[in-house]
């Protein structure tokens, strides 16, 4: 009579590679979503960027972007965040000057203006020169 399954051995053996597998999977993964969670909130500030850019030649007012309690804020005074706020989400850092756009051409001051987003050991640069154009650096 022949019976069917597993053995231990062959379970054991299974349950080892599985194992093994998560092992080193788990912690690319883990510099995946990572990376993954820097890239998108470089993307978010560089639109908020052109917002509040935006914002200042329509409405041909100063406007001023700021990053403060995890959160950025673009309005039309130095500690207002009436045109728009942002939340970043927890764990990313955001280093950030406070910028203001000139109604005149969007032109931000003070520039050159860095911002550094990290997360989790992963970090990026988004820079702006004198006339506003933004470059983003790669993912270290």
């Amino acid at each position: 009579m022949k019976t069917q399954g597993f053995t231990l051995t062959e379970a054991i053996i299974t349950v080892s590679i599985l194992a093994l597998l998560a092992v080193f999977a788990v912690p690319g993964f883990q510099n995946s979503m990572a990376r993954s969670k820097v890239q998108k909130t470089s993307d978010l500030v560089v639109g908020l960027i052109g917002i509040s850019q935006s914002e200042a030649l329509q409405r041909n007012i100063k406007t001023y972007f700021s990053v403060a309690n995890g959160e950025i804020c673009i309005g039309t005074t130095a500690l207002g965040c009436d045109l728009r706020k942002e939340t970043l989400t927890d764990g990313i850092t955001l280093t950030a000057p406070d910028l203001i756009f000139s109604p005149f051409y969007g032109m931000p001051s003070p520039v050159p203006a860095v911002f550094t987003v990290t997360y989790s050991g992963v970090s990026q640069t988004v820079n702006m020169n004198k006339l506003g154009m933004i470059t983003i650096g790669p993912l270290s």
